[in-house]
């Protein structure tokens, strides 16, 4: 009776021990699975970052261009251009 309680116990614990391994290895599995979206996450969020700049830069020149014309025009350098 006793060998077959030794037994019994030695299985379960093999078999508890046996979904503990499995339970870690799966865990383990979506954490690299994670990691590897929030990888990619990471530089797709960089090129985003990096054409919002590239566009934020085109915006400032154009502003600034639009701003030289202006200045020109107002100051009246085109007056006779115009023929006026």
């Amino acid at each position: 009776m006793k060998k077959a309680a030794y037994i019994i116990a030695l299985v379960v614990s093999v078999l508890l021990l046996a979904f503990s391994v499995f339970n870690w290895a799966a865990c383990y599995h979506d954490i690299l699975i994670m990691r590897g979206k929030c990888d990619r996450m990471s530089a797709s969020l960089c090129e985003m970052r990096q054409e919002l700049e590239a566009q934020d830069a085109e915006v400032r020149q154009i502003k600034t261009d639009g701003e030289i014309i202006l200045r020109i025009v107002a100051g009246g350098e085109f007056e006779g251009a115009r023929g006026e």
